[in-house]
């Protein structure tokens, strides 16, 4: 039976720029770019789970979090339902603690970096939806 996650993932706001992260591990996914996020807890709300985790993984807080994209992923050995929110930088400074590496970009420069398979789609959307 293969293994099936609840993830959440925030596309962060700061004025017109939006945070991505390197992933560090695990090694087939390590040097992808990710919206930051990760797996929900037992009875957590979504919204609870990434605030937790960019508070855990980044050390800043976010607000404002409204639904944005849902996609479903079969990485082969697990599968991942990924609930992506819109989010605004609320305050704190970058401390990567399992990311290789954060940068903040413009919607169009989305397409210059590697994304994971599940967050591909929500590139995709973002880039539409600015482009009008």
């Amino acid at each position: 039976m293969v293994k099936r996650f609840q993830v959440t993932a925030a596309i962060i706001y700061k004025a017109d720029r939006l945070l991505i992260t390197q992933r560090s591990h695990p090694e087939k996914l390590a040097g992808l770019w990710e919206f930051p996020g990760g797996k929900v807890e037992e009875d957590e709300s979504l919204e609870a789970c990434l605030v937790r985790e960019i508070s855990e993984e980044l050390e800043l807080n976010i607000a404002n979090l409204t639904p944005y994209l849902t996609v479903e992923h079969d990485y082969g050995d697990f599968e991942i339902e990924l609930h992506s929110f819109t989010a605004n930088y609320d305050s704190g400074e970058i401390v990567l603690h399992s990311h290789k590496n954060v940068e903040w970009v413009s919607v169009s420069q989305l397409s210059e970096y590697g994304f994971v398979p599940a967050d591909k789609p929500i590139v995709k959307k973002l880039i539409k939806d600015t482009s009008g």
